[in-house]
């Protein structure tokens, strides 16, 4: 089955060169810097006349775009722990920053070989808990740090994060 047909119209000679190194130099928060943990806890509510799943979320809460969730400093470090007791894995992105892996307990209790760089999503099995050490050091304003599957970002498993 014929999906896409490429036509090209000329030829062009690229002068870009790949550079030697691919990093721009962003430095990993080191947890010895950290002012402050946080904890989220991704789980569902129940919805207790049906017994069905209602929404889902982060320590409780449903989303609501009009709360501001968490405050944090720019340029400040902290530790934040993401768990999950729940059936569903969960991958967890934050907008506005990266974050360095630095433990798992629970579930595969190992951090893999590839979480060892900057990070703005990790995958949160169930019975997990993930340690990360996270900077806002680009930009101040709202940030959203969201479960990446749709289903569960559609239903409440959202939050809101002021980087003043």
């Amino acid at each position: 089955m014929d999906l896409l047909r490429l036509h090209v119209g000329r030829r062009v000679r690229e002068r870009a060169a790949i550079p030697d190194r691919l990093s721009l130099g962003a430095v990993a928060p080191d947890p010895a810097d950290s002012i402050r943990e946080r904890s989220f806890k991704f789980g569902i509510q129940i919805e207790p006349s049906t017994r069905s799943m209602a929404y889902h979320t982060i320590n409780g809460r449903s989303f609501d775009m009009s709360r501001i969730d968490e405050r944090v400093t720019l340029g400040e470090t902290e530790i934040w722990s993401f768990s999950n007791d729940k059936a569903f894995a969960h991958p967890v992105h934050l907008h506005g920053a990266h974050f360095r892996v630095l433990s798992r307990s629970g579930g595969r209790r190992q951090v893999m070989p590839w979480e060892g760089g900057m990070k703005d999503t990790v995958l949160v099995y169930p019975t997990e808990t993930v340690r990360v050490a996270v900077r806002f050091s680009a930009h101040r304003g709202i940030f959203p740090l969201h479960c990446h599957n749709i289903e569960h970002e559609d239903m409440g498993m959202m939050l809101n994060v002021l980087v003043e």
